[in-house]
């Protein structure tokens, strides 16, 4: 079956997950990404009429304590996420305008429904500029990847798998393999 360009994506981004192997995350970026997914929930409770841990019960079936752990989980897959953005664009010379930023910001508020940004940042709150930095960010690494890489997808009958992913980068002349199969 032919992947689309979206999955191909998506399968870069986890090989580069699997790849970067962060141990240590800045505390507040972990602060940052917990307090943005339980604002979420609050507010999915809120709209409910809900108590925060009778939604996470209902909906989740987790304890606050697993809750906790999930919470932390989340906030550390994306704190990685976006530390070996930031490398990758480091490295590679990647950077963005405010121009850029306005236009990725417009993108998202129309998609959920906005007339404008100012209307998406009346509603949802000033911070929705940083996630329009990140969302852009995580656009231009990508692209950025696949545009060097050598990409290949490897089919289950090779793998003796379900299949993945296999990036080939050449740097100074020799050849580094990143492999992410599910």
């Amino acid at each position: 079956a032919q992947q689309t360009q979206r999955e191909l994506e998506m399968q870069v981004n986890e090989a580069l997950m699997v790849i970067g192997d962060i141990s240590e995350y800045p505390q507040e970026l972990i602060d940052l990404y917990s307090n943005q997914v339980d604002s979420n929930i609050s507010y999915y409770a809120t709209m409910y009429g809900m108590e925060k841990a009778d939604f996470i019960s209902t909906y989740y079936g987790m304890t606050e304590e697993e809750y906790q752990a999930e919470l932390l989980k989340i906030a550390q897959e994306t704190a990685a996420q976006r530390m070996i953005y930031e490398t990758i664009a480091q490295l590679e010379g990647i950077t963005f305008t405010q121009a850029d930023v306005d236009a990725k910001g417009l993108e998202i508020a129309t998609q959920y429904g906005y007339e404008s940004v100012d209307a998406f940042k009346a509603e949802q709150g000033e911070e929705v500029t940083e996630g329009f930095k990140e969302e852009l960010l995580a656009e231009k690494v990508i692209e950025c990847v696949m545009s060097f890489a050598d990409i290949r997808v490897v089919d289950q009958k090779e793998l003796d798998t379900s299949g993945g992913i296999e990036i080939t980068t050449e740097e100074n002349g020799s050849r580094k393999e990143l492999g992410f199969y599910s």
